[in-house]
């Protein structure tokens, strides 16, 4: 049931007992199936990496609209932190991409040697690059 109406959803089950589709009945009424079209992508999978690549990384970052901290916690962790707003641990994908499960966010780092100059966040349709704040 969706809240306040009489609209609701009716799972359609194979003898297995597997969902197949959906029927969605508006207020009520007869309703239309729609077909399952597949099963959810794999999840993300995270790597570790050396403390010298998460080091690298640590920086403050920021554009004309947004600041973000990535540091080394006193465990080790690599996290993210926007003023404001708690920490987060960054788990990478490769040395240049990591992402944060709880805000389905991914931060890109500039590829190389040295510290990374670049990152560009990624959440939703919003694609912010940052730079490198120089000491």
């Amino acid at each position: 049931m969706f809240e306040g109406s009489l609209s609701y959803l009716e799972p359609q089950r194979d003898r297995r007992g597997r969902v197949t589709g959906l029927v969605f009945h508006p207020e009520g009424e007869a309703g239309e199936r729609w077909q399952r079209s597949g099963d959810l992508p794999p999840g993300r999978v995270a790597i570790e990496l050396p403390r010298a690549a998460l080091e690298r990384l640590a920086g403050d970052y920021a554009s004309p609209q947004l600041t973000i901290k990535v540091f080394l916690d006193e465990a080790g962790v690599l996290r993210a932190q926007v003023p404001g707003q708690p920490a987060f641990a960054l788990k990478a994908e490769s040395a240049e991409r990591l992402f944060i499960a709880e805000v389905d966010a991914t931060l890109t780092f500039d590829a190389g040697p040295g510290p990374a100059a670049r990152v560009t966040l990624k959440q939703g349709p919003a694609e912010i690059p940052l730079e490198r704040r120089q000491p």
